[in-house]
């Protein structure tokens, strides 16, 4: 195998990767059922969860909703990039 064949070769596997990655879906949000714990009021709970979340959101730079609609786009030029080459 020549090393031009090589690179080719190369560049193909990762170009799939990054197809592959693109793929991948973005959690848009908690997917298990929480209830207040007992004794614990409707509202109490209503502000722990206020607070937990905007802490989850001071730890990360971005929304669920922003970070879906970034991956669409990159999605969407890996795709552009494959048709047209």
């Amino acid at each position: 195998m020549s090393h031009r064949q090589a690179m080719l070769r190369g560049a193909r596997v990762l170009l799939a990767g990054w197809m592959l990655a693109a793929c991948t879906p973005v959690p848009s949000g908690p997917h298990v059922m929480v209830y207040p714990g007992r004794g614990k009021s409707l509202y109490a709970f209503d502000a722990d969860d206020a607070n937990c979340r905007a802490w989850a959101a001071s730890r990360v730079d971005e929304s669920p909703q922003q970070a879906a609609t970034d991956a669409t786009v990159g999605g969407a030029a890996i795709g552009t990039l494959l048709g047209g080459a």
